[in-house]
C-alpha cells in the first residue's frame, strides 16, 4: 500500500526537515507552506527524491487556501496517512 504524508512550512525548518525525513520513508510527501518556490533546500530534496516529494503552496491562516489543499488531498489516490 502507498503512503502519503502532508507537511506543513515545509519550506524550511522543522518542516522541511519533517518533508526530507518523511520522502525517504513515504511513497509520497506532500510539501505544503506558504512560498513552496522560496527554498533552495525544498529544491534539493526535490531533485534527489525524485516523484516523492510534491510542492503545494497553502496559506494556514486563509480559509480558502486550506480548502484548496483539501481539494488537492481529496483527488489523491491513495488517501493521506
Amino acid at each position: 500500500m502507498k503512503r502519503v504524508a502532508v507537511v506543513t512550512g515545509a519550506s524550511r525548518g522543522l518542516g522541511l526537515a519533517l518533508a526530507q525525513g518523511l520522502a525517504s520513508d513515504h511513497d509520497l510527501v506532500i510539501a505544503a507552506s506558504r512560498a513552496p518556490s522560496a527554498s533552495e533546500e525544498l529544491d534539493r530534496a526535490l531533485r534527489q527524491r525524485a516523484g516523492r516529494i510534491r510542492r503545494v503552496a497553502v496559506d494556514l491562516a486563509d480559509a480558502p487556501s486550506i480548502a484548496a489543499l483539501a481539494s488537492v488531498l481529496a483527488e489523491m489516490a491513495p488517501p493521506v496517512d
